[in-house]
């Protein structure tokens, strides 16, 4: 993953993320230990701008006892939503939707992430021999970074639309068609399918290209701005 700390840039752009981390270890002398760490990611796929969609993910990790006894914990939190404001690296948000999941029991619905985004780059380190006692932190930009969840955690969440322009489709050397596509947030990518797939296929293989999860919900339009039909066969 390759991670940027550059300003932090607030008008229109392509697919970007902020992504937060931090662990923490304490050990004794008599054996008693307790770790945790967590990561939190903000993504945003057609770029950071005010009504834009937001993806959230965090995932926690805690073990803690003695050796001869311990106790670990996980959960991870996923939310959707949208954009609400931006203040110079403050970002806030307005969420339609949120899940987690405890160590391997089922996704069910909590409420939205609180709190705003303050996206400034950092590197946080703490250690103190007695008893042992070592901390990081660290928050930065991140735009390839990727959400990992199931489809039973997308289920629950409300459907997002992703809408892409197709600006060309070209004839490729294995026989194949290259979709050119344009986002609003003026991103460009290439997806590739059969060379007699319908506007109904390209979507599924964009989703899968932009890892939007297995409900995001596509609007292909063509240069004209006109809505595509699914049943309609691609063409050079």
């Amino acid at each position: 993953v390759k991670c940027l700390r550059p300003t932090w840039l607030v008008h229109a752009m392509s697919r970007a993320a902020w992504v937060f981390r931090s662990s923490s270890s304490m050990s004794d002398s008599d054996g008693e230990i307790d770790e945790r760490s967590k990561t939190a990611a903000w993504i945003f796929p057609d770029g950071l701008e005010i009504g834009r969609q937001v993806q959230y993910v965090s995932k926690e990790s805690e073990t803690s006892g003695y050796t001869s006894a311990l106790n670990s914990s996980d959960s991870q939190t996923l939310a959707v939503g949208e954009v609400a404001s931006i203040d110079g690296n403050k970002v806030t948000f307005a969420w339609a939707g949120s899940v987690r999941q405890k160590d391997e029991g089922a996704w069910f619905r909590i409420s939205p992430p609180s709190g705003a985004l303050l996206m400034d780059a950092s590197d946080d380190r703490y250690w103190d021999q007695r008893p042992s006692r070592r901390a990081r932190a660290t928050a930065e930009r991140c735009d390839d970074y990727h959400i990992s969840a199931p489809s039973k955690a997308w289920e629950l969440l409300p459907q997002q639309t992703f809408v892409v322009t197709l600006a060309a489709c070209d004839m490729t050397a294995d026989d194949h068609l290259c979709c050119q596509l344009h986002t609003i947030a003026g991103d460009q990518f290439d997806v590739k399918v059969a060379k007699d797939a319908s506007v109904g296929e390209l979507t599924k293989s964009i989703v899968v290209a932009r890892e939007l999860g297995p409900h995001a919900h596509i609007n292909v339009l063509s240069e004209a701005g006109v809505r595509m039909d699914p049943n309609a066969v691609l063409c050079c």
